[in-house]
Protein backbone atom coordinates (compact mmCIF):
# COMPACT_ATOMS: atom_id res chain seq x y z
CA UNK A 1 0.00 0.00 0.00
CA UNK A 2 1.38 3.55 -0.95
CA UNK A 3 1.84 6.31 2.06
CA UNK A 4 -1.35 7.96 2.74
CA UNK A 5 -1.75 11.77 3.80
CA UNK A 6 1.05 12.50 6.18
CA UNK A 7 -0.33 12.79 10.04
CA UNK A 8 2.66 15.68 10.51
CA UNK A 9 0.66 17.55 12.95
CA UNK A 10 -0.59 14.52 15.04
CA UNK A 11 1.84 13.54 17.88
CA UNK A 12 3.18 10.34 16.85
CA UNK A 13 3.54 8.73 20.59
CA UNK A 14 -0.59 8.64 20.24
CA UNK A 15 -3.21 6.65 18.76
CA UNK A 16 -4.39 7.38 15.14
CA UNK A 17 -7.99 8.26 15.59
CA UNK A 18 -10.67 7.44 12.51
CA UNK A 19 -13.65 7.21 11.41
CA UNK A 20 -15.09 3.50 10.90
CA UNK A 21 -16.88 3.37 7.28
CA UNK A 22 -18.80 0.03 5.92
CA UNK A 23 -18.61 0.15 2.06
CA UNK A 24 -21.12 -2.74 0.32
CA UNK A 25 -19.76 -4.08 -3.35
CA UNK A 26 -23.37 -4.57 -4.61
CA UNK A 27 -23.22 -7.51 -7.31
CA UNK A 28 -25.66 -7.88 -10.28
CA UNK A 29 -24.15 -11.09 -11.52
CA UNK A 30 -20.93 -10.20 -13.58
CA UNK A 31 -21.94 -5.98 -13.36
CA UNK A 32 -20.86 -3.94 -9.77
CA UNK A 33 -22.69 -0.82 -8.86
CA UNK A 34 -20.62 2.07 -8.51
CA UNK A 35 -22.00 5.43 -7.16
CA UNK A 36 -20.89 8.79 -8.70
CA UNK A 37 -21.10 11.46 -5.60
CA UNK A 38 -22.78 14.67 -5.32
CA UNK A 39 -19.31 16.42 -5.91
CA UNK A 40 -18.11 15.72 -8.81
CA UNK A 41 -14.60 15.98 -7.92
CA UNK A 42 -14.84 13.14 -5.56
CA UNK A 43 -15.27 10.45 -8.35
CA UNK A 44 -16.86 7.58 -7.49
CA UNK A 45 -18.34 6.18 -4.20
CA UNK A 46 -19.38 2.68 -3.12
CA UNK A 47 -22.97 2.24 -1.04
CA UNK A 48 -22.12 2.80 2.62
CA UNK A 49 -20.60 4.85 4.95
CA UNK A 50 -19.92 5.77 8.74
CA UNK A 51 -20.89 4.90 11.58
CA UNK A 52 -22.98 6.93 13.73
CA UNK A 53 -22.53 7.62 17.04
CA UNK A 54 -26.15 6.18 17.96
CA UNK A 55 -25.33 2.67 16.15
CA UNK A 56 -22.15 1.86 18.33
CA UNK A 57 -22.19 -1.42 19.26
CA UNK A 58 -25.08 -2.46 16.64
CA UNK A 59 -24.54 -5.19 14.36
CA UNK A 60 -22.31 -4.11 11.28
CA UNK A 61 -25.34 -5.45 9.33
CA UNK A 62 -27.81 -3.39 10.68
CA UNK A 63 -25.84 -0.10 9.83
CA UNK A 64 -25.12 -1.65 6.30
CA UNK A 65 -28.75 -2.62 5.71
CA UNK A 66 -29.33 1.50 6.94
CA UNK A 67 -27.06 2.71 4.39
CA UNK A 68 -28.60 0.82 1.41
CA UNK A 69 -31.91 2.14 2.30
CA UNK A 70 -30.60 5.88 2.94
CA UNK A 71 -28.39 5.79 -0.13
CA UNK A 72 -30.46 3.41 -2.91
CA UNK A 73 -34.14 3.74 -1.93
CA UNK A 74 -36.39 1.55 0.48
CA UNK A 75 -37.31 -0.98 -2.74
CA UNK A 76 -33.93 -2.15 -3.57
CA UNK A 77 -33.41 -4.70 -2.08
CA UNK A 78 -30.51 -6.98 -1.34
CA UNK A 79 -28.75 -9.75 0.22
CA UNK A 80 -25.60 -8.92 2.28
CA UNK A 81 -22.96 -11.30 3.40
CA UNK A 82 -22.70 -10.47 7.09
CA UNK A 83 -18.48 -11.58 6.65
CA UNK A 84 -15.96 -8.12 5.59
CA UNK A 85 -14.45 -9.52 2.56
CA UNK A 86 -11.68 -7.07 2.06
CA UNK A 87 -10.61 -3.64 4.60
CA UNK A 88 -8.31 -0.83 4.56
CA UNK A 89 -7.66 2.78 5.39
CA UNK A 90 -8.18 6.03 3.33
CA UNK A 91 -7.69 9.40 3.77
CA UNK A 92 -8.79 12.26 1.82
CA UNK A 93 -7.00 15.04 0.52
CA UNK A 94 -8.52 18.68 1.45
CA UNK A 95 -10.97 16.98 4.43
CA UNK A 96 -9.98 17.69 7.79
CA UNK A 97 -11.06 16.62 11.51
CA UNK A 98 -11.57 19.59 13.99
CA UNK A 99 -8.37 19.48 15.21
CA UNK A 100 -6.90 20.17 11.70
CA UNK A 101 -5.83 16.91 11.19
CA UNK A 102 -6.60 15.18 7.94
CA UNK A 103 -9.50 13.04 7.40
CA UNK A 104 -8.51 9.58 7.85
CA UNK A 105 -10.92 6.37 7.61
CA UNK A 106 -10.57 2.92 8.46
CA UNK A 107 -13.38 0.83 5.90
CA UNK A 108 -15.03 -2.80 5.80
CA UNK A 109 -15.89 -3.65 3.04
CA UNK A 110 -19.02 -6.45 2.12
CA UNK A 111 -20.33 -8.34 -0.48
CA UNK A 112 -24.24 -8.09 -1.74
CA UNK A 113 -26.50 -9.68 -4.25
CA UNK A 114 -28.42 -7.51 -5.96
CA UNK A 115 -32.53 -9.17 -5.43
CA UNK A 116 -34.69 -6.55 -7.26
CA UNK A 117 -36.03 -3.10 -7.04
CA UNK A 118 -35.16 0.25 -8.54
CA UNK A 119 -32.43 2.42 -7.19
CA UNK A 120 -33.73 6.06 -5.75
CA UNK A 121 -30.52 7.99 -5.04
CA UNK A 122 -30.20 10.31 -1.90
CA UNK A 123 -28.28 13.57 -2.57
CA UNK A 124 -25.55 12.06 -1.31
CA UNK A 125 -24.98 11.07 -4.84
CA UNK A 126 -25.62 12.47 -8.93
CA UNK A 127 -25.65 9.13 -10.25
CA UNK A 128 -24.37 5.63 -10.81
CA UNK A 129 -23.27 3.08 -13.18
CA UNK A 130 -23.04 -0.72 -13.19
CA UNK A 131 -19.71 -2.17 -14.38
CA UNK A 132 -19.03 -5.53 -15.73
CA UNK A 133 -16.70 -6.83 -12.52
CA UNK A 134 -14.00 -8.22 -15.26
CA UNK A 135 -13.72 -4.45 -16.79
CA UNK A 136 -12.96 -2.55 -13.79
CA UNK A 137 -10.55 0.16 -13.49
CA UNK A 138 -11.49 2.21 -10.73
CA UNK A 139 -7.68 3.33 -9.23
CA UNK A 140 -7.83 6.79 -10.07
CA UNK A 141 -11.80 7.35 -9.94
CA UNK A 142 -12.51 6.62 -6.17
CA UNK A 143 -12.93 9.18 -3.26
CA UNK A 144 -9.24 8.82 -2.94
CA UNK A 145 -6.23 7.78 -4.79
CA UNK A 146 -5.22 5.15 -1.92
CA UNK A 147 -9.21 3.81 -1.59
CA UNK A 148 -9.29 3.30 -5.51
CA UNK A 149 -5.94 1.22 -5.24
CA UNK A 150 -7.05 -0.67 -2.81
CA UNK A 151 -10.59 -1.46 -4.56
CA UNK A 152 -9.09 -2.04 -7.84
CA UNK A 153 -6.42 -5.08 -5.84
CA UNK A 154 -9.61 -6.43 -4.24
CA UNK A 155 -11.61 -6.75 -7.80
CA UNK A 156 -8.21 -7.80 -9.61
CA UNK A 157 -8.60 -10.70 -7.22
CA UNK A 158 -11.78 -11.51 -8.03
Amino acid sequence: MKKLVPLTNIDPTQPVLAFLSLKVVVRDKNKVLFLVDANPESGFDLPGGRINSNEWGDNFQSVIEREVVEELGENFKVKINPKPQHIGIHSRAGRFFEDNTPSRTFYAIYEAEYKNGEIKLSDEHSGHEWIDVHQIVIKDKMLSKNFGESLQDYFDSL
